[in-house]
């Protein structure tokens, strides 16, 4: 795109000689051809790379293929491919205003994309696969600011939008033909968002709408959305997000953390209570046989079909990324076309990361936090601050408030280094040898050592907040800006050699020039001022001071010509302290860089442009827009191919120049290769090598000894293997022969019964062929004698017909005759009637052109009278039109009288036409109608009374509305404290539900106890009575053995005698214990 200012102002310097004039004229010249001349003119650089995602789009990420993912990035849509880590963009996307939404087609050939900003908000639809605009077209009817959400229809022939506040209107485009096939306000009101809608994949005539306090199924039926489904009578809860699934599902979810399932559009159940909570879900896909939803608290969770008939679908897996912060949130998610990954967009904060897990890790997960791979490279988070490349390596580096300091290989498109640290990094500039960086924090300016894998403080400046550094191209000293000063320190020593004071506010910009002789600042109190960097002094013949402009940036061009902007959107040239140029721009330029050729110029604006004007400046420039936030970075590769820009929206850019002399100019670069390795980084290498060599050893040792080991194993278990393979051969041999036996057997009984059958199958053919030979003579002899019948009955059939055709001709002779004279007879009768009929039909012809002119007359006077009442009667139905609903019903029936009346005026006319030989009749009926319209028009008069007095009720019903509504109105101040002691007892209801169910649960569990205790209780009552048995039993044998030995006592026995005594008893005992063992 190029452009010319709406105003140059060109002055040339009093000093300034004719010879230098004409030297300028000519490379201004020089450049125009060369540019025009060039076959890529119009665009003089073009995207190359983007690190950025912008995190405010609905749907803002999703899968092409398996490895391209596409996601937008400022004001453009970003196709990234995943393999070769390669990145392209859609033309025309940065036309847009904002993005707002976007959505992937089915087929994954189509993109459409809607902005926001704009009175009239736009579509534009493009083709993936030649990264092509196809459509671009907007409603001029809605009044939305702005889309929401985006779907194409199973076929994406169909694109359905959702519109926001604050009329929310949803339209269906057939996008081919720009044109809306039905639009329509869906939401209650402003106050009642809706959030996203989509189109049903079965059913491309049916969508679904969500947001709080919404959840509808809409049809289109002609041209307008009719409801259909629904929840029925469950109330309606803050949706969040929604998906379609096979079979007609649909699963919703709302802000409470509900899964809500929906078959053929209406309610089913509602899925349970996710583990862990049920924070509110943010988003839902499909995926496989289930889906995914992802919740506010950085939880996605995997549903599936669950193998229980009462239930739908059920949880299987549920994982979370790594250093969740509470303030992160998640706004988009997709997954691949093979489901093999699921991609996050997690904003946290000006910018989002994108995030890539295999489904292949939720096996291992066990519901612990799993490392997401990001996708290309970790992001900035925050706004990036401060830009700078080097000359050494293919490195830039960048600073951001979210903490960090990061370096990008610029060649090879990755994040080398990041570094955090505890406070915002506010600017950043690398040594030209990459082996150091200039960092300003907040409190100090830090100088950082480049190492391999860090980034290591090698001194502090008490200099706080420092927003604006520079290394010299020799890396010998730096500037630094401190407040309304200008620092120059020694790199090696940190030695301040000069502080010049000049500016009277802070200083913005700094600039070396002249092989680092000269320093250009410009600062906010309008000044540009050139510094020695020999003496420390300043040159009063160069720069000026302009106090209506805050300038935001200065440079200088080999000729001593300085270039600076502010915020006063002109840019300026001075040569000495004149304006050799000035330029009006359409926006405050923050950053300006020019080539090492300075063929071109590069301005980043406020409005986060990029323009490109031709050097020396011709009023002509090429604007490109892709950031949309201010530029606070821009700077130019040493060998003059590619641009670097950053941005407060966190994304950092890089383009190709297109630029064929510097292409012939280009000379391979000798990049740096050493690298900084701290002394402690190798000595714990060199230590980590040497136990790792020790490792090696003692892990070969012990695999020869394993080795050892397993090949006695693996000889054992060979030998045994053998044998018993051995004996398995001989076995099967065995068998082998015994079925060779079988199969030989089998043949010969085979061969045998083969021979039975031969022998059956020939004597059967000898006697088929018997009988079909005698039949066949038998048939023959038939043949015969039928054949001597037909050739008699041929020739009797011959003679019957000679005697036929006689008879014939002699009656058709005698009828010709008869007929003769009739049609004399008749011809003479014709011609007689044919003179007669010649004059009926004369006098017929006047007496049809009488009729035919009283007919027409006559028709003529009812059609005006008919004509007249018609129009009245029009009249009459449009002032009735503006009345109130029932007036409309009794216009509907006057106008079913209107058209009864137009009906019978078409039957009059029609039967006028009919009555060329029935004139009276159509009199009469004329007569009839005039009577019938008569009485009509006193039925009309009537009418016309009714209405006057409905009208007046009306007005008396207006009335009492208005009274109504003030009741209404103050009921309803009535009912609102009464609403917030109804909440609070559902408070109080709900904490006493709570408290009700532990109750519950703790009497469930001292049931338990009791019943446990109870059985115990019955347990010892039991062993209780069989103790008390026992012992009565006991007691018992005690008192028998003591009334048998009170008998033996008093027997005055010698020693046989007490002997016998003693068995006696014995064996009594034991008598009475075999007893009682039998009993029991």
């Amino acid at each position: 795109m190029i452009r010319r200012p709406p105003r140059s102002t060109l002055s040339s310097s009093s000093a300034a000689s004719d010879v230098y004039k004409r030297q300028y004229q000519r490379r201004v010249r020089e450049n125009v051809v060369q540019w025009k001349s060039s076959s890529e003119h119009s665009r003089m650089i073009s995207f190359r790379h983007s690190f950025g995602v912008k995190p405010s789009v609905n749907d803002g990420v999703a899968y092409i293929s398996d490895t391209d993912v596409v996601y937008p990035c400022g004001r453009t849509i970003v196709v990234h491919d995943t393999e070769q880590n390669h990145q392209r963009f859609l033309p025309g996307a940065d036309t847009l205003s904002d993005i707002a939404c976007m959505a992937i087609s089915p087929s994954l050939k189509l993109a459409a994309i809607a902005d926001k900003g704009t009175e009239h908000p736009s579509l534009a639809v493009f083709d993936l696969t030649t990264l092509k605009r196809r459509r671009h077209f907007s409603c001029a009817d809605m009044l939305s600011q702005e889309y929401v959400s985006l779907s194409f229809s199973a076929d994406s022939r169909l694109l359905l939008a959702q519109g926001g506040a604050p009329d929310f209107t949803l339209a269906l485009w057939q996008w081919e033909k720009s044109r809306p096939v039905c639009v329509g306000r869906i939401a209650a009101g402003p106050e009642q968002p809706v959030l996203e809608a989509s189109l049903c994949p079965y059913n491309s005539s049916v969508c679904c709408a969500v947001g709080e306090a919404c959840c509808k199924f809409l049809r289109n039926v002609d041209g307008s959305w009719k409801p259909v489904g629904g929840l029925g009578r469950r109330d309606v809860d803050d949706c969040t997000s929604h998906c379609w699934l096979a079979g007609e599902r649909c699963i919703v979810a709302t802000a409470q953390g509900g899964l809500l399932l929906f078959e053929s559009f209406e309610f089913r159940a509602e899925l349970p209570q996710a583990e862990g909570g049920r924070a509110s879900i943010q988003k839902l896909v499909p995926y496989k046989r289930g889906f995914l939803c992802a919740t506010a608290d950085g939880v996605v969770r995997v549903f599936d079909r669950s193998p229980e008939r009462l239930e739908y679908f059920t949880q299987v897996h549920s994982v979370s990324p790594e250093a969740w912060s509470p303030s992160d949130q998640i706004v988009s998610l997709c997954v691949s076309p093979n489901n093999d990954n699921m991609l996050l967009s997690v904003n946290q904060g000006t910018t989002a990361q994108l995030l890539s897990l295999p489904f292949a890790s939720f096996e291992y997960s066990k519901g612990q936090p799993l490392p997401f791979d990001h996708l290309g490279a970790s992001l900035h988070s925050r706004e990036v601050t401060g830009l700078d490349v080097c000359s050494g390596k293919p490195l830039i580096a960048t600073s951001s408030t979210d903490r960090t300091v990061r370096l990008w290989d610029y060649l090879e498109r990755t994040l080398v280094l990041c570094k955090e640290f505890s406070e915002d990094s506010l600017s950043v500039a690398i040594h030209p040898s990459s082996y150091f960086l200039l960092v300003g924090f907040s409190d100090k300016l830090r100088l950082l050592s480049v190492l391999m894998d860090e980034l290591r403080p090698v001194r502090e400046f008490a200099i706080k907040s420092c927003r604006c550094a520079s290394f010299a191209a020799g890396g010998h000293v730096f500037a630094v800006a401190h407040n309304n000063n200008v620092q120059v320190y020694d790199t090696y020593s940190g030695a301040l050699q000069y502080n010049m004071r000049g500016h009277s506010a802070r200083v913005k910009s700094l600039f070396f020039a002249q092989r680092d002789h000269l320093l250009y600042s410009a600062g906010m109190d309008g000044g540009v001022h050139q510094w020695s960097t020999v003496d420390g002094t300043r040159s009063a013949e160069v720069g000026s001071v302009m106090k209506s402009c805050n300038y935001n940036t200065v440079i200088a061009d080999s000729a001593g010509k300085v270039i600076c902007a502010g915020h006063d959107n002109r840019l300026r040239v001075y040569v000495g302290t004149q304006i050799d140029m000035e330029l009006e721009t359409s926006s405050p330029i923050t950053r300006l860089c020019l080539s090492k050729s300075e063929r071109q110029l590069y301005a980043g604006c406020w409005d986060g442009k990029i323009n490109v004007y031709i050097y020396p400046l011709t009023g002509e420039y090429e604007e490109h827009s892709l950031h949309t936030a201010p530029v606070t970075g821009l700077k130019m590769s040493i060998d003059d191919t590619m641009v670097f820009t950053s941005a407060a929206d966190g994304s950092v850019d890089m383009f190709d120049v297109n630029d064929r002399e510097a292409r012939r100019e280009k000379k391979e670069i000798q990049w740096f290769q050493e690298i900084l390795v701290g002394r402690g980084e190798l000595d714990e290498k060199a230590a980590a090598m040497k136990e790792a060599e020790g490792r090696v050893k003692a892990l070969i040792s012990q695999n020869e000894y394993t080795a050892k080991i397993n090949a006695k194993v693996h000889e054992d278990s060979t030998k045994q293997m053998h044998t018993s393979f051995e004996a398995e051969l001989a076995k099967e041999r065995a068998r082998y022969d015994y079925l060779v036996s079988e199969k030989n057997d089998m043949e010969m009984d085979f061969e045998e019964k083969l021979r039975h059958m031969e022998e059956r199958r020939t004597t059967s053919m000898q006697e088929l062929e018997a009988t079909y030979e005698t039949q066949l003579l038998k048939q023959g002899k038939e043949l015969r004698r039928v054949l001597g019948e037909k050739e008699h009955d041929a020739l009797k059939y011959e003679e019957q017909h000679e005697m036929l055709v006689e008879q014939h001709d002699r009656l058709l002779s005698d009828v010709q005759d008869d007929f003769e004279v009739r049609i004399s007879e008749q011809d003479k009768v014709i011609e007689h009637l044919g003179d007669d009929g010649e004059e009926q039909q004369q006098v017929l012809e006047t007496m049809r052109v009488m009729i035919e002119q009283d007919c027409d007359l006559e028709i003529l006077n009812t059609k005006l009278g008919f004509d007249k009442r018609l129009e009245r009667e029009k009249e009459n139905l449009l002032l009735l039109k503006g009345d109130n609903g029932l007036v409309k019903k009794k216009n509907i029936q006057l106008q079913k009288q209107f058209d009864e009346q137009e009906a019978r005026i078409r039957a009059v006319t029609d039967r006028a036409e009919e009555l060329e030989s029935k004139l009276e009749i159509a009199k009469r009926s004329i007569v009839g109608l005039q009577s019938e319209n008569k009485e009509r028009e006193v039925a009309i008069a009537e009418k016309e009374k009714r209405i006057y007095e409905l009208k007046k009720k009306n007005q008396e019903l207006e009335k009492f509305k208005f009274v109504l509504d003030y009741k209404i109105k103050e009921l309803r101040k009535q009912i609102e404290p009464k609403e917030f002691e109804i909440q609070g007892m559902k408070e109080t209801v709900t904490e006493m539900d709570a408290e009700l169910d532990r109750y519950n649960k703790i009497n469930q569990a001292l049931d338990l106890d009791n019943c446990s205790l109870q059985s115990k209780l019955e347990a010892t009552q039991k062993q209780c009575v069989r103790q008390r048995a026992e012992i009565s039993e006991a007691a018992n044998a005690t008192k028998k053995f003591r009334a048998d030995l009170e008998e033996t006592v008093p027997v005055s026995y010698t020693h046989l005698r007490a002997h016998e005594t003693v068995l006696d008893l014995v064996c009594r005992l034991l008598l009475e214990k075999k007893k009682n063992n039998r009993i029991r």
